[in-house]
């Protein structure tokens, strides 16, 4: 049983099938706090977890992924959209933590240093994510 009554510990498995199941409380935390902060407390859906590193290779991750070490999550929230997520993340988390946007949903991960941000969507709103992280800066 996980601490946190918005997310069961089956939503961050491994989608192999394996037992890899466990998640960061850090992590736990921030999402608890941005589903009731930025997601205005509406379904986050867990789309990837952890990732044992077969399963990384199979989806073509990235060979130092967070999703390895359970400190990262793939959601996607039918309530807001991944710019609008970005830009309440931002003003909440200025300094911390990595968040990126991709035509399916959201990255979000934690990690020691300073904030990342990335776009990885390939289509024609790409630009408008480059103004709201120039505004922000």
């Amino acid at each position: 049983m996980l601490p946190s009554k918005n997310f069961k510990r089956s939503e961050f498995a491994c989608k192999c099938g394996c037992s890899f199941n466990t998640v960061d409380a850090e992590l736990l935390n921030l999402l608890d706090y941005c589903r009731k902060y930025i997601y205005s407390n509406t379904p986050m859906i867990i789309s990837s977890g952890n990732r044992c590193p077969k399963h990384n290779l199979k989806v073509k991750g990235e060979p130092g992924s967070k999703h390895l070490l359970a400190e990262a999550v793939d959601i996607h929230n039918a309530y807001k959209t991944p710019e609008d997520a970005l830009e309440q993340f931002n003003k909440l988390f200025p300094n911390k933590y990595g968040f990126g946007i991709y035509n399916w949903g959201v990255h979000i991960d934690i990690h020691p240093g300073p904030a990342r941000r990335w776009d990885r969507r390939s289509n024609k709103r790409k630009s408008e994510i480059k103004v709201i992280l120039k505004v922000l800066a």
